[in-house]
């Protein structure tokens, strides 16, 4: 069979990898103490509408960045045309179509859970802009294990994990080029499958849908790529993921709920907390202690074992 993400996603594949490989590296979940509480007390982790996110950008700059290029005369652009004119079809025409397509009402159908590349170095403290963005009255922080996120947990599914990139106009050419590449390489592979019957058209379109989706909801302006983020992303007709109504903010909004369990393994209830997390960070606050002893605690009820390992006060000497 031929491995389609390969040749789609050549990037998001090399950092998934990369993320895998390095033991070096966890991801984090930033969030504020009442929130961090809330999760755990009610064992749900809320994915918001990308519209919702802090970059009000979301999804509008990408589109941007995409539209630039289709609507430009460059030899890439030429060079994109011709890789897409797979077995008599014109997929770059599907390109374009497909993206007005998300541009539009689709967009709101995407609901987001964010975390960040965490290192051995960030275990003591965690990252200060992180704290000043996501727990200026007093945050904690999430370390968790990655496992979970690279590999198929299909109770869930359709939900994905994918990394943000960090893009100006040149660095989305370089990105183009890497796709183009991808695709130049493996078109007489891709021809070979539709002839054969092992490919069809509804298929590569549904691939190159996938393709438009990520990118629009993984491209960033680079002003913040100190995040270092990665995503969980959930369509809204996930039925397996639930919705609820929530104000957020003084924000009305649809928010998905990712279930968590207090079981030893991750199963059909959801993410087990006891497998998936490695340590809280307890950010920068006059109250440290009374929020470690209540992080500690609520572990222990949950059967985490050596609760009180798990539970790290960061000594930044950071008055919010």
């Amino acid at each position: 069979m031929i491995d389609l993400s390969r040749i789609f996603f050549p990037n998001a594949r090399r950092r998934m990898e990369n993320l895998q490989n390095d033991s070096d590296l966890k991801l984090v979940h930033y969030t504020s103490a009442s929130a961090g509480l809330s999760i755990l007390q009610h064992k749900q982790l809320w994915m918001r509408n990308v519209l919702c996110m802090n970059d009000y950008s979301e999804v509008n700059y990408p589109y941007q960045l995409f539209k630039n290029f289709f609507h430009s005369e460059s030899l890439l652009r030429k060079r994109f045309h011709d890789a897409f004119q797979i077995a008599g079809e014109d997929y770059d025409f599907f390109f374009m179509k497909h993206m007005d397509e998300l541009a539009g009402f689709n967009r709101f159908q995407l609901f987001v859970t964010c975390f960040s590349e965490h290192s051995v170095k960030n275990d003591a403290n965690g990252k200060l802009s992180m704290w000043r963005g996501y727990g200026k009255n007093g945050g904690v922080a999430f370390v968790l294990n990655k496992e979970i996120f690279c590999s198929d947990f299909s109770a869930l599914e359709p939900i994905y994990t994918t990394p943000v990139e960090y893009l100006n106009e040149e660095g989305f050419r370089n990105k183009i080029q890497e796709f183009i590449i991808s695709v130049e390489s493996s078109k007489s592979e891709l021809e070979e499958a539709i002839q054969s019957g092992k490919l069809n058209k509804n298929i590569l379109e549904g691939w190159i849908s996938e393709v438009l989706i990520y990118a629009l909801i993984s491209i960033k302006h680079p002003g913040f790529s100190e995040e270092k983020e990665w995503r969980v992303i959930c369509p809204y007709q996930n039925q397996k993921i639930h919705g609820a109504y929530k104000d957020v903010n003084g924000i009305p909004q649809i928010i998905k709920l990712i279930p968590l369990t207090t079981n030893e393994k991750s199963d059909t209830e959801g993410f087990s907390i006891c497998e998936i997390l490695d340590h809280i960070l307890i950010g920068p606050t006059p109250y440290a202690y009374a929020e470690k002893q209540a992080f500690m605690q609520l572990l222990t009820d949950y059967g985490v074992a050596n609760a009180a390992e798990k539970v790290v006060i960061s000594d930044i000497p950071y008055r919010a």
